[in-house]
C-alpha cells in the first residue's frame, strides 16, 4: 500500500478537523452571548454531525478498516460514490438534529418548512464538502511522497543496472572473450573480425552513452539486441538463432526499459545449451500491447557465473515505471517472457496504471 492514505489517517484528519471547527463555533456562539450551556450543546451537536458525516464519507469513497486498503475506483465510480455522500449526508444532520433538537432549540420545527429543511441540506453539504476537500488535500499530498519514494527507488535500481551493465563491459571474462574471439578472427578472416570490431563498438556506445537511461525506443533497444546476438553468433555460429520481425510502427512508437530486451537474450543464452545438433531458438514478438521473447529450453548442466538478479530487476524496474509486472511462462520445451510496451518516453506510466486501476 506504501505511502497511500489510511482509514486510521484520515479518522486522524477528520478529529482534527472537527475539533477546530467547533471550537471556532463555540467562541462564535459566546460572542453573540448564547448562554453557555446552549452553545455547548449546539458545538457538541455539530461535532457528532461533521465527524458522522466524515466517517460516512471514509466508507462511501472505499476505504475498508479491517484491511485499512483503499479501492480503486474509475472517475466514474467516483463520481456516483460522491453524490452517494452528498445524498446521504443531510439524512445524517437531520437525524442528529433530531436527538439534540430539546436542548438546542427553543421552537419546534415542522418537517414540511422549506426554509428549515433547506438549510438542513446546505449545512450538510457544506460540511460534506469540507470533509471531501480534506480528503482529497490528503490524498495528493500522500501521492506526490508516494512518487517521489518510488522516483528514489527507480533511480537507485536504474543506477545500479547501469553499474552491472559496465562492471559486466570490463569484467576480465568478458574481455578475455572478447579479445580472443578477435585474435582468432584476425587469423582466420579479418573481414569478420571487422563485423564483430563494429558490433563490439555499437554495443559498447549503446551502454556507455547513456547508461542511466530509463526507457528507449524499441528500435534502438532492438538495435541494441541485434549487435549482441551478431556477437554471439560469431560465438556459437549455428548454435544460435534469432528472429525478430516486428512491425515498423510498432519499433518506432512503443519503447522499453534500457537494456531489458537485451537481458533476456543475454539470459537465455547463459541458462541453455547450444549445440548445432541442438541449437538455442531466440524469437522476439509483438502480442498486443507487449513484446515477447522465447526461447527453447535445454537448460545447462553448468551455468556462467550469474547474480541472479536479472529478472527480479527487471520486474522491479517495470513495476516503478509503470506499476505493471513482467510475465514469466515455462513449459518443459519452452520459456518466455511477456514485458509491457510503453507509449512514450517523458509520460508518467506508472500514473496511467493507477488511473486505469
Amino acid at each position: 500500500m506504501g505511502h497511500q492514505p489510511t482509514f486510521k489517517s484520515l479518522i486522524r484528519i477528520n478529529l482534527l478537523a472537527t475539533g477546530v471547527i467547533c471550537s471556532v463555533c463555540l467562541v462564535f456562539l459566546l460572542i453573540a452571548k448564547v448562554e453557555i450551556v446552549r452553545a455547548l450543546f449546539v458545538s457538541v451537536m455539530g461535532a457528532i454531525i461533521m465527524l458522522a458525516i466524515g466517517i460516512g464519507d471514509i466508507y462511501i469513497l472505499g476505504f475498508k478498516p479491517a484491511g485499512d486498503a483503499y479501492v480503486r475506483l474509475s472517475p466514474r465510480q467516483r463520481k456516483l460514490r460522491y453524490l452517494i455522500s452528498y445524498s446521504i449526508s443531510p439524512f445524517i444532520y437531520l437525524f442528529i438534529w433530531i436527538l439534540f433538537e430539546p436542548v438546542v432549540s427553543d421552537e419546534g420545527h415542522h418537517w414540511t418548512d422549506r426554509s428549515f429543511m433547506a438549510v438542513i441540506v446546505l449545512s450538510s453539504w457544506l460540511m460534506n464538502t469540507f470533509v471531501i476537500l480534506l480528503y482529497n488535500y490528503n490524498f495528493l499530498q500522500q501521492a506526490k511522497i508516494q512518487s517521489e519514494f518510488e522516483n528514489l527507488e527507480l533511480k537507485a535500481i536504474i543506477s545500479e543496472t547501469a553499474n552491472q551493465v559496465l562492471k559486466q563491459q570490463i569484467h576480465p571474462h568478458f574481455l578475455f572473450n572478447v579479445l580472443n574471439t578477435v585474435k582468432t578472427l584476425y587469423k582466420q578472416d579479418i573481414k569478420q573480425g571487422e563485423t564483430y570490431l563494429v558490433h563490439l563498438a555499437n554495443f559498447l556506445r549503446a551502454s556507455l552513452s547513456n547508461p542511466a537511461a530509463r526507457i528507449v525506443r524499441l528500435e534502438d533497444e532492438l538495435q541494441l539486441c541485434w549487435d549482441y546476438i551478431e556477437m554471439q553468433r560469431v560465438r556459437f555460429g549455428k548454435a544460435l538463432t534469432y528472429q525478430a520481425d516486428l512491425p515498423l510502427a510498432v519499433t518506432q512508437q512503443k519503447f522499453v526499459p534500457h537494456f531489458s530486451l537485451q537481458a533476456l537474450l543475454e539470459n537465455a543464452i547463459k541458462h541453455n545449451d547450444l549445440t548445432e545438433e541442438s541449437p538455442l531458438n531466440i524469437q522476439v514478438v509483438v502480442e498486443g500491447d507487449h513484446i515477447k521473447v522465447i526461447n527453447n529450453l535445454q537448460p545447462r548442466r553448468f551455468t556462467e557465473p550469474s547474480t541472479g538478479q536479472g529478472l527480479p530487476n527487471l520486474a522491479e524496474r517495470y513495476r516503478l515505471l509503470s506499476g505493471d509486472e513482467i510475465h514469466i511462462t515455462q513449459t518443459e520445451t519452452c520459456f518466455a517472457v511477456r514485458i509491457k510496451l510503453l507509449d512514450d518516453e517523458g509520460s508518467n506510466h506508472r500514473g496511467r496504471a493507477a488511473h486505469r486501476g
